[in-house]
């Protein structure tokens, strides 16, 4: 942590963002940063040693600070605690990190081993200001499989104000989890009707069921809708004309496939 001395001696506790990408690799270390930033608003650690201790520690000191938390690639991260973030940071804006488990309606989702005490566990978000959601949602589930997409659905479609809703690959360098969505409206997706705000849907590597319907509904569900980021079609024929008749519905309408795409610049600046 000392090159970490000289931060804190120049730019004092007052600092509102750190990216430490790629950098602290020990948990207890990183965990210090929470307790010498207590103005932190964005903390971007992608493939960094943020683990239990580090969490334990920001929601101690920032749980109704912190803004923007980037934590895609961080190996310590359990879907456990991606939940207990966003049952405890009513601030938040911006979540990015690999995995989710889906609801499991009542169930409370449990502390399991991400080795943190939970008071209350009341399965519930609080982060309804949030506008960016990178995430795949896995199982195993307590649920049947329709009925686990349709309780997950109904938990996003809560945050009415997302602007960028990414539920596939967010990152190229670590491998996809498998998603338990399959993004039909047989299972559910038509909940995510209520999220009007929607400019970015990203479902990049994620195996779906969506058909002509699908496309149909978001086109009217999301007014606002800018960039479809994901395959299409299984078929070269199908996703070409899919494609065809979306920019014929809405020109504007940025249609992208590969993982060539630069998601990242989508990231609304705080």
């Amino acid at each position: 942590m000392e090159q970490f001395g000289l931060l804190w001696n120049e730019q004092g506790r007052e600092l509102k963002s750190l990216d430490i990408s790629c950098g602290i690799t020990h948990d207890q270390q990183l965990s210090v940063i929470f307790t010498q930033l207590p103005f932190l608003e964005k903390l971007v650690a992608q493939d960094s040693g943020f683990g239990p201790i580090s969490l334990t520690a920001l929601l101690t000191n920032l749980r109704d600070k912190i803004q923007v938390l980037d934590l895609a690639g961080c190996k310590a991260v359990t879907p456990e605690m991606v939940n207990l973030i966003m049952e405890s940071c009513p601030s938040l804006k911006s979540l990015s990190a690999d995995r989710l488990r889906a609801a499991d309606g009542d169930d409370s989702g449990g502390g399991g081993d991400s080795g943190i005490s939970e008071e209350s566990h009341k399965n519930r978000w609080v982060c309804h200001d949030l506008e960016e959601l990178r995430i795949v949602f896995t199982g195993p589930t307590l649920l049947p499989l329709n009925e686990a997409q349709f309780a997950t659905y109904s938990k996003i479609a809560t945050l009415r104000k997302l602007r960028v809703l990414n539920l596939g690959r967010y990152t190229s360098s670590t491998p996809p989890p498998k998603s338990i969505l399959d993004l039909s409206l047989a299972g559910g997706f038509r909940q995510l009707g209520s999220l009007t705000e929607l400019r970015v849907f990203d479902f990049c590597d994620l195996d779906h069921k969506m058909t002509m319907e699908e496309f149909k509904f978001m086109l009217k569900a999301w007014p606002r809708l800018e960039t479809i980021h994901g395959k299409l079609s299984s078929g070269g024929t199908r996703a070409s004309f899919i494609e065809s008749y979306l920019k014929n519905k809405r020109p504007w309408l940025r249609v992208k496939s590969s993982m060539g795409f630069n998601r990242r610049a989508t990231r609304t600046e705080y």
